[in-house]
């Protein structure tokens, strides 16, 4: 099993592959061996369908809220093995993290207020299809802003701030 950070543009080469090379030469294929037509075309219809998904998740890594990172100077060991006797040497320090985590606090609140006024739009325009739609955007968004808090430098400011509580 591997695993790892999928980059946008690897994404983006991916979806391009299947949907410029693959599914036009499955399409174009017309020998299958012994494999029967519904075999083959359900074979092309899989590849379509992972190729759309390979372009949501490339859309969903791009889009949503960027929550601002943390300085990359900050000796994170320190302030984890003495959080106070960091705070009392480095007030400055406090007061940066405190602003930052504010600013984190109103950045996915107003994205979430941004996606209830998109919501009631949707749902007056587009129907149940529509709402569908928005509400597997709106998951993949989260989900990023989860990814996001969840990573090393969220998590350590976060550590820091409760720690001074």
């Amino acid at each position: 099993m591997l695993s790892g950070e999928l980059d946008p543009s690897l994404l983006g080469l991916l979806e391009a592959q299947l949907t410029r090379v693959y599914e036009p030469m499955l399409r174009d294929k017309n020998d299958w061996g012994s494999a029967g037509d519904d075999i083959a075309n359900s074979f092309r219809e899989e590849v379509a369908r992972f190729a759309e998904d390979v372009g949501e998740a490339r859309r969903s890594i791009a889009s949503g809220v960027r929550l601002k990172q943390p300085r990359d100077d900050i000796d994170w060991e320190a302030v984890r093995r003495n959080p106070q006797r960091v705070a009392k040497r480095d007030p400055d320090l406090v007061r940066e993290l405190e602003t930052l985590m504010e600013s984190w606090c109103d950045d996915i609140a107003g994205h979430l207020e941004d996606d209830k006024m998109a919501r009631d739009a949707v749902q007056d325009e587009h129907g149940p299809r529509g709402m569908i739609e928005l509400w597997r955007a709106r998951m993949q968004e989260l989900t990023s802003i989860t990814e996001q808090l969840k990573s090393r430098p969220f998590m350590a400011v976060t550590s820091f701030m409760t720690e001074l509580v």
